[in-house]
């Protein structure tokens, strides 16, 4: 298990010059096709998380030390250096892809990367092809107001791992897919994952309703806001007539921290013990007093 002082020698190990072999877009060229541009940056991100020893440490420190999860996952990171692999924004070209990764999300209006210094879960929509992806920033203390949590066009994605709809009657849903492939590393087969805590749509209750799924453990982490968004999502999934239960974590862990301490077999036995979610004042109040 790696410590707090591991973590941080390896990310002050990084060089810089590891990613200096990295262009996907020379190497593919451009394409006026907002798939192909898509894929190039989910590309390059993941390229650069392969030699990246710090976003490697952040993800093994979450329990994710499988390289065919991470590749499944296309996990990414962003290393702030995108901009440096673009064409120049004064030429034509360059104002052009630019702009257009600035209307698909990946960059912001002030030309930065959305995502700097954070590993990416790229999403896909309806036709598995990338419309939009969950960050999540490797490094803590950071500047007041920081998102920890970047994401964008979230509405047109789908759930994480979303194969597992069709495993049977039962499911565990979390609320990134950071958490599922810490889950996954552990062994767990029937997990799906939303893009943060906002992140059930229209179109992942649609595909809900057409799955075999009867029950779902909300594998949310414990706090009041994971709380707020676990009993909306359970009303939600009431009207498809799928039975929620809230698995309860010890206040102050991570799910993905709980897998990579506790593994597979102290969550089953939680599971065990997940309660129904409630939804009257008074049934509120007995579950919190059990929680």
């Amino acid at each position: 298990m790696l410590s707090t002082q591991d973590l941080s020698k390896l990310y002050s190990d990084i060089d810089a010059t590891l990613y200096s072999n990295i262009d996907p877009f020379t190497d593919m060229g451009f394409s006026n096709s907002e798939t192909t541009l898509c894929k190039q940056v989910v590309d390059y991100f993941h390229e650069t998380l392969l030699v990246s020893p710090k976003a490697q440490a952040f993800l093994s420190y979450h329990g994710i030390r499988d390289n065919d999860v991470i590749k499944c996952f296309k996990v990414g990171f962003d290393n702030r250096t995108l901009g440096s692999h673009l064409p120049n924004g004064d030429s034509f070209e360059g104002d052009l892809i630019r702009g257009e990764l600035q209307r698909l999300g990946w960059i912001l209006p002030t030309g930065s990367s959305r995502y700097r210094g954070s590993v990416v879960f790229p999403g896909t929509n309806k036709s598995d092809l990338y419309v939009g992806a969950y960050g999540r920033k490797i490094n803590c203390g950071l500047r007041h107001g920081t998102d920890y949590e970047p994401l964008h066009n979230i509405e047109e994605m789908g759930f994480y791992n979303a194969e597992a709809l069709n495993s049977g009657p039962d499911c565990n849903l979390f609320q990134s897919p950071l958490h599922l492939a810490s889950a996954i590393c552990a062994g767990m087969a029937n997990g799906i994952a939303i893009a943060g805590l906002n992140g059930f749509t229209d179109r992942q209750l649609t595909a809900l309703a057409a799955s075999p799924i009867k029950r779902i453990n909300i594998a949310f982490d414990t706090t009041y806001a994971a709380d707020k968004a676990a009993r909306l999502i359970s009303q939600a999934l009431m009207t498809i007539d799928i039975e929620c239960f809230r698995i309860r974590l010890p206040r102050g862990y991570e799910t993905s921290r709980y897998f990579a301490c506790n593994g597979l077999s102290s969550w089953l036995l939680r599971c065990k013990r997940g309660r129904p979610l409630k939804q009257s004042y008074a049934e509120l109040q007995e579950d919190y007093h059990h929680a």
